[in-house]
């Protein structure tokens, strides 16, 4: 008897948390977050580009340090340079706006 009463119970706890769970998933649900758009000033954009030189400046520095420790070659260092570059200059045409997140989290759908 006494197995019986605690395999209902069981069962009934079990049942009741698989509810309360499913309910706070769906609760929990809301549309993902948009970022905003948002359009810098010139002198916004001037520090910003600064900034990114600064960094493009660091990471050949960091590039060419490898190729002197020999532990990248330098063909393979001025692909990752030239990649460098090719960044800055995409960023600079976008005004230094962050870039956004290509892939959205799409919804399961029910």
């Amino acid at each position: 008897m006494k197995k019986l009463v605690f395999s209902l119970l069981a069962f009934t706890f079990l049942l009741s948390a698989g509810f309360s769970v499913s309910a706070l998933a769906n609760e929990t649900k809301t549309a993902p977050e948009q970022e905003k758009t948002v359009t810098l000033t010139q002198a916004q954009q001037a520090e910003i580009g600064a900034i990114h030189k600064e960094l493009l400046a660091k990471q050949k520095q960091l590039i060419q340090k490898y190729v002197e420790y020999g532990a990248l070659s330098k063909e393979k260092a001025d692909q990752v340079n030239n990649h460098f570059e090719k960044h800055y200059q995409r960023m600079e045409q976008n005004g230094f706006q962050f870039p956004q997140h290509r892939h959205q989290k799409h919804e399961k759908p029910e």
